[in-house]
């Protein structure tokens, strides 16, 4: 045994190493003593904790603490009567509270605990109360009588008359609070489906309830508030849940007030008098759920919302009841980004896989950005409809790297709108905006107002999908639902790298339409090697394609981008309208508007209107029929739609073309309506029937320049049965067309009558023109194939096409020319014919009639005895013989 040599300084040295050598013996939840009728706090081993006492005010019941922590596996009691409706705890010693275990309240009563300083919540804390629990950094609560129950002013004020709270008061510094926990858990470890691969609408909602019941983390009872509000707000794996009722998250600055309203799940909070805020983030799979039979409401407000990794914050509907919303107002930026290789995504919505009707989604931001495989969207997986999703912003809205904003159905209801508003719309890099059906539901509409940009460009890394902003109805189910119609209105539509508006159908649904208003231009450029960009309209089933209408100063495709509207089976195609008030240039070989059909169903019109149309460098126009489909299916044949083409100017240049084509049906019409026409360098105005006839190509122009360097205007059969036209009429009758050339009728097959015709209908034959015959027979005649007419209607009997009688009025007399004699060494030569050098004397041959005509380096139209060869400038057509 040892002794004790210095006793002063050994008592004192015990002491000492008694206080850091032993354990913590303060209490972790401790009153401060300054209420009337004090909290008394009891705990028989620092971990549980017992609260009594308080002063209580009619249905309220105040508790005062220097400092309130739950240790983990501990518990803190709130012992209150059955009476009390609302608890309110302040903690006032300026140190956190940690809450690491479980806070319980008797009955019914609704739960507040303020703490200037900050709260923590970790993996681990629980709420066992049966009424509404706010967790705020405020420094007060305001009642409606002007009390106010501080954390930094004890001083008593009389509480007697005190009745409902009406805000919560913050100070200069508002605290922050934390929620820490393991993440959201995997669904199909927790809740596996019995047949993944065919899950039923009821597996689906059995999943969903069995996998948020197990969600542990901070949870009140259902149909009640979960509130936190503070200062920034982090949620590192954090989990909330308030069943079928609300949740509250607030982040705000100095001196705020934060407006309380009770509702029938517990309290609401207004934030309108509000300038400053701060932010809110989501990490490591977070989630915020107000899921149940009914969905409940999801409120936001902050300077900054952020979720990574996979979190959620989401409101489900898992019964017949109607889901509430979900609304985030935030005055700066929503950034969701999510892990690219993970097959979770992050979230932020509504659904529902019940018969209620899931909740709208609202978005109010500066700036919303997604990112790496995140998502905007309100969903039904049942009967029930979705709601819908609407975004307002006053910057832009980013959908990125296979992200989606979208209101989608893969059940019997309905989905809901899609509505953006804002400065800028950009959609990259697999990034979708849309409102889809894979079922028997309808797919909802889809409308931007973008002030400035809408920019659709890329595909996803992986190369699956393409960015796109539409509406759809899609997928291996039973399609009957129809496609919405897309709306965008902006000052610039630009679509590139494989980028799309699109408006399309598989099944017996009608597809919706797609309308462009750019008060700028619109630009489709630069297809991807894996998919082409611009506008596509499309049905693959019996529902109708929509149509494409693109209103515009100036629209621009090139590099191979195109306007399409298509139907690839009994489905009508739809039709592409572009009023262009500037400009409308197509350039570039595979750049183009285009209506077809491949199946049984007729294909769209195009219709162009503007002042000045180019179409270049191997870009076309094209309707066309490229079959009846599978036989044992389709027995009909469907038709080209037809060209309208209405602009002051046309240019066709360097192997461009204008086709109507039918590969079963009849051709389509090309119609033109134009003041100057050209088309130089081997391009082509075609219309061409394979089976039955040709359609027919009207011009109305006042100069149609054609050039003849393998440039042609042609009409193409392998069918006798039908005939078609060609027509030239000038706009203005007293000027004559300045210049032309059309390739001879080409038939394939037996013996038949194909009529092709050329008129001037406003140029009067029996008005003093004089006639120089002349100048109209250059070479003698000689005989061509199978029968074929040239017909100039005008006055004098001459019918105004071959199908039409005579009109009974007396033929217009013409001057013959008259040949020399036989043995004559002269041949009589009108006045503007060539020097003898550039002719040689013809051998005679019997009189004919004339087969075809040229025209003249004036202008002049000469009828010859033989039919001009034309080279097609379209490859394909060579194929033809077109010399009989």
């Amino acid at each position: 045994m040892k002794r004790c040599i210095y006793p002063t300084s050994l008592t004192l040295s015990c002491v000492l190493l008694s206080w850091v050598c032993a354990p913590e013996s303060r209490s972790q939840i401790s009153p401060d003593g300054t209420l009337p009728a004090p909290t008394q706090v009891d705990t028989p081993d620092n971990l549980n904790f017992t609260i009594n006492g308080g002063t209580q005010a009619g249905g309220n019941l105040f508790h005062s603490f220097r400092e309130f922590s739950v240790p983990e596996m501990g518990e803190a009691f709130f012992n209150n009567a059955a009476d009390v409706q609302n608890i309110f705890s302040r903690v006032t010693g300026g140190s956190v509270s940690d809450i690491q275990g479980v806070i319980r309240a008797n009955g019914m009563a609704n739960l507040f605990l303020l703490n200037p300083a900050g709260i923590v919540f970790g993996p681990n804390a629980r709420l066992e109360i049966g009424g509404s629990f706010f967790g705020s950094t405020a420094d007060s609560v305001v009642f409606s009588d002007n009390v106010v129950f501080s954390a930094t002013d004890t001083n008593p004020q009389p509480l007697l008359t005190i009745n409902v709270p009406i805000g919560l008061q913050f100070g200069l510094t508002p605290g922050d609070i934390q929620v820490q926990g393991n993440g959201i858990p995997n669904i199909d470890e927790i809740s596996p489906l019995p047949d993944p691969d065919n899950p039923t609408a009821e597996d689906l909602s059995l999943q969903q309830r069995t996998f948020l019941s197990s969600i542990e983390g901070l949870r009140v009872a259902p149909g009640k508030t979960l509130g936190l509000v503070g200062g920034n707000l982090t949620f590192s794996g954090g989990l909330i849940q308030a069943p079928e009722g609300r949740i509250e998250l607030g982040s705000v600055g100095a001196n705020s007030r934060v407006n309380l309203q009770t509702v029938e799940t517990g309290f609401a909070l207004n934030y309108d008098d509000i300038q400053s805020f701060q932010d809110i983030q989501l990490s490591g799979k977070a989630g915020v759920f107000a899921s149940g039979g009914r969905g409940g409401d999801i409120r936001v407000r902050g300077r900054n919302l952020t979720l990574t990794d996979s979190s959620a914050i989401r409101t489900l509907t898992l019964g017949s009841e109607s889901g509430g919303s979900l609304v985030a107002n935030i005055s700066e930026t929503i950034s969701l980004s999510g892990v690219p290789t993970d097959t979770e995504t992050t979230i932020l919505g509504t659904g529902t896989f019940g018969s209620g009707r899931s909740g709208n989604v609202e978005i109010l931001a500066r700036q919303l950005v997604l990112s790496d495989r995140s998502e905007v969207s309100a969903f039904t997986n049942n009967s029930g409809s979705a709601g819908s999703v609407t975004v307002k912003n006053n910057e832009s809205i980013e959908v990125n790297s296979d992200s989606f904003l979208t209101a989608a159905t893969t059940g019997a209801g309905n989905a809901g709108n899609v509505t953006l508003e804002t400065q800028q719309l950009l959609v990259r890099d697999g990034g979708e905006v849309s409102a889809f059906t894979t079922s028997t539901g309808n797919a909802g509409m889809v409308t931007v107002q973008a002030g400035n940009l809408v920019e659709i460009s890329g595909i996803a890394a992986d190369g699956e999908s393409f960015s796109a902003v539409g509406a759809a109805s899609t997928g291996e189910g039973i399609l009957t639902g129809n496609a919405g119609n897309v709306t965008i209105d902006t000052g610039r539509l630009i679509t590139s790298g494989g980028g799309n508006v699109v408006a399309f159908t598989d099944g017996t649904g009608n597809a919706g339409d797609i309308e462009i208003n750019a008060s700028e231009s619109v630009e489709l450029i630069e297809s991807s090697p894996l998919i082409t960009s611009g506008l596509l309209a499309r049905t693959r089933g019996t529902g109708n394609a929509g149509n494409i209408r693109i209103n515009t100063p100036r629209l621009s495709v090139r590099e191979a981008a195109s306007v399409f509207a298509s139907t690839e089976s009994v489905g009508q195609g739809g039709s592409i309208t572009v009023n262009a008030s500037e400009l409308v240039e197509l350039i570039d070989s595979g750049s183009g508007l285009f209506a077809g059909t491949s199946a049984q169903g007729n294909a769209g019109d195009v219709m162009i209107e503007t002042p000045e149309l180019q179409v270049l460098n191997g870009a076309t126009i094209f309707v066309a029929s490229e079959g009846q489909g599978n036989s044992e299916l389709f027995t009909e044949i469907g038709d080209p739609g037809r060209i309208d083409i209405n602009a002051e100017t046309v240019r066709l240049k360097d192997e461009a073309s204008i086709v109507a084509l039918s590969e079963t049906g009849k051709g389509g019409n090309i119609n033109f309506d134009s003041t100057d026409i050209r088309i130089d360098e081997s391009s082509v105005i075609f219309a061409y029937g394979n089976e039955s006839q040709e359609g027919d190509i009207d011009f109305i122009s006042d100069i149609l320049l054609l050039d003849r360097n393998n440039s042609a205007i042609l009409t193409l059969s392998n069918n006798r049965s039908g005939g078609s036209n060609i027509s030239i009429l000038p706009q203005n009758p007293e000027v004559l067309i300045t210049a032309l050339s059309i390739c001879d009728t080409c038939i394939i097959g037996a013996s038949g009558t194909i009529i092709r015709y050329f008129y001037l209908p406003e140029l009067k034959i029996d008005f003093p023109i004089p006639i120089d015959v002349n100048s109209l027979i250059r070479e003698d005649v000689c005989e061509v194939g199978v029968g074929s007419e040239f017909i100039i209607p005008g006055s004098g009997g001459i019918p105004p096409s071959p199908l039409e009688p005579f009109s009974g009025s007396a033929l217009t007399e013409l001057d013959w020319i008259e040949f020399p004699p036989e043995n004559s060494a002269t041949v009589p030569q009108p006045e503007n014919a060539a020097s003898e050098e550039e002719f040689q004397e013809p051998e005679y041959k019997p009189l004919v009639e004339a087969q075809g005509w040229i025209v003249g380096e004036n202008g002049q139209i000469i009828l010859v005895a033989d039919s001009p060869t034309v080279t097609p400038a379209v490859p394909a057509l060579n194929r033809i013989d077109c010399t009989r």
